[in-house]
């Protein structure tokens, strides 16, 4: 199923891209014969130099477009703030257009200039980073609802007249005899349908473009998130920076260089939608257990929620689901795919599984030290509960990761070194 939505919507991205401008300008030639002048054939014509430049001009527009919506899935806050300054050195009247307005640039640019600033000092932020980290991946989640209203509102202006001529030879061809009914008959019940299909066409087709390039940002988002090693998060935000400006500067220098490299973040991110859009939940989840600092939560009647891992066969990763007893008493993971389509069970071993506490949550893993691929990770409101969740679902034991042993040491001995830093200075101050 996932690769048949998949193969949908390339095949889509392809027609649309290749078929919207040529269909744009057969649009924009005159069907009437003038008495007397014989029409040349369709072969045979040749567009004119206004329609040539007319179509370059669509080229540029597309190009440009796709930038901006592109550039604002994969970093929000930072692409309206620099979308609503360029509307306000470009356009007559930005004042019309709401997220171009100053406070909502100012808020825009707060929140990017806020995380950059996360950004440089998690380093000496320590425990702390996660929780930070968490809080930029559920504000992402807020922004990226305002960036894709912002997008649905800008492109509908320069590219509304495209796409209606688009849904306008679709409906010829598919109803040739509303175009044969004659121009005054044909054009007043299609004209409406035809815009009223061009701007869903349009929405729709933005929609998606948005919703998956934003979930690959997202995802990248919470793997820098889930990384102990903050020091390197700076580099990787700068190299995702630096994909946009090389974007944004394809589309600006020429179409034929701006939309292949559009196509092919958007194909890409088409490909690994699915896992995308696994980690998003997954990440989301973290991120509010890190930020509100959930821990110690026990199971409920409905079992304990959790994550498919990569040792759990048979079930995608990062899967969101729950542990639970079935009828027999048997242990199993019980997950809904797609969220919505009925759940399915899955059995699992408990008998040679591990509850391991890990740095940021536990998980259940065949190695009590946590090595190897976890079969099933916990959510961070899990942390503590270890021993409990072994004695219900019958597990072989408890153990401790190797990344939470070395923060346990690390934290041990810098609280050894700040005991003994106040003994000598009581010692000093006698």
């Amino acid at each position: 199923m996932i690769r048949v939505i998949q193969s949908t919507l390339l095949a889509g991205l392809f027609g649309l891209t290749l078929l919207g401008p040529w269909a744009y300008a057969s649009a924009q030639q005159p069907t009437a014969e003038t008495p007397g002048e014989a029409v040349e054939e369709p072969s045979q014509q040749r567009p004119s130099e206004a329609q040539v430049m007319a179509d370059a001009k669509l080229g540029e527009t597309v190009a440009i477009e796709m930038g901006k919506i592109l550039g604002v899935a994969m970093s929000p806050a930072v692409g309206l703030a620099a979308v609503g300054l360029w509307v306000q050195a470009t356009a007559e009247h930005p004042e019309s257009h709401w997220y171009a307005s100053w406070w909502f640039i100012a808020t825009m640019a707060s929140l990017a200039l806020l995380v950059a600033t996360k950004d440089v000092l998690g380093s000496v932020a320590g425990p702390l980073k996660q929780v930070a980290d968490g809080a930029e991946v559920l504000l992402n989640n807020g922004s990226g609802v305002i960036a894709l209203a912002a997008s649905l509102s800008w492109v509908v202006e320069p590219l509304g007249a495209p796409a209606t001529a688009l849904a306008q030879s679709a409906l010829e061809v598919l109803i040739p005899t509303a175009h044969a009914a004659g121009e005054t008959a044909a054009a007043l019940p299609s004209s409406g349908l035809a815009d009223w299909l061009g701007t869903g066409l349009l929405a729709v087709l933005t929609t998606v473009i948005f919703a998956v390039v934003w979930l690959v940002s997202q995802t990248f988002n919470v793997m820098i998130m889930l990384n102990p090693f903050s020091p390197i998060d700076p580099f990787l935000k700068a190299a995702r920076l630096a994909v946009i400006a090389a974007l944004i500067t394809a589309c600006a220098i020429s179409p034929w260089l701006g939309i292949p490299l559009a196509l092919a973040i958007v194909l890409f991110s088409v490909v690994v939608s699915a896992y995308c859009a696994r980690m998003m939940v997954f990440g989301t989840v973290m991120a509010w257990d890190l930020a509100r600092g959930a821990r110690g939560e026990q199971a409920s009647d409905r079992g304990v929620l959790a994550f498919a891992g990569k040792a759990l066969e048979g079930v995608p990763t990062r899967r969101l689901g729950r542990i639970q007893r079935s009828d027999n008493g048997s242990l199993i993971f019980r997950a809904r795919p797609w969220v919505l389509l009925p759940a399915k069970a899955h059995a699992l071993d408990g008998s040679n599984l591990f509850a391991v506490e890990g740095a940021l949550y536990p998980s259940l893993v065949a190695d009590p030290e946590g090595r190897g691929g976890a079969t099933l990770d916990l959510p961070p409101r899990s942390r503590g509960t270890c021993a409990s969740l072994a004695d219900l679902f019958g597990l072989q034991g408890t153990g401790t990761s190797w990344l939470q042993r070395q923060a346990e040491s690390a934290k041990s001995g810098v609280t050894s070194l700040g005991a003994r830093l106040r003994s000598s200075w009581s010692v000093l101050a006698r």
